[in-house]
């Protein structure tokens, strides 16, 4: 194998293995956030380079998580009244669960993108499963 195919192999098997450990180390923070949030059954965010920013950078982000306290099917998943964010009334369960997650992703957002793609959606069932689907932003 040439030097450069190395390299670009070396690379994929690389980021492949971040990719996965970034997936594992959610995991521990949402079992725990589950736990203390009896209530809580879903959590779900974007994140997504836009295509423009007003002449500014167009730079990767992740957007406010929101929590649902009702078990959503998928096609209850866009149902925006099913959702709370760190934004919602005060002091409510929602509310409080979604700044938890906020407040997790700071600092984090190249491990989100590793791990869970760029353009996506990602919702984290209460039984640990992940789904991540691809997100129009436009």
């Amino acid at each position: 194998m040439d030097p450069i195919e190395k390299y670009r192999q070396d690379k994929k098997d690389m980021n492949a293995q971040l990719k996965t450990l970034g997936k594992a180390m959610f995991k521990p923070f949402f079992e725990a956030l589950f736990k203390k949030h009896k209530d809580i059954q879903v959590v779900k965010w974007t994140q997504y380079t836009p295509h423009f920013n007003d002449g500014d950078a167009c730079t990767f982000s992740v957007n406010d998580p929101e929590v649902s306290v009702k078990s959503v099917t998928p096609e209850d998943m866009y149902v925006e009244e099913d959702w709370y964010s760190s934004w919602s009334i005060p002091g409510s369960p929602g509310a409080k669960a979604a700044k938890e997650v906020g407040n997790f992703f700071v600092d984090i957002e190249d491990v989100l993108e590793t791990a869970f793609g760029d353009g996506v959606q990602v919702f984290v069932q209460r039984d640990g499963s992940i789904t991540v689907e691809d997100y129009d932003h436009d």
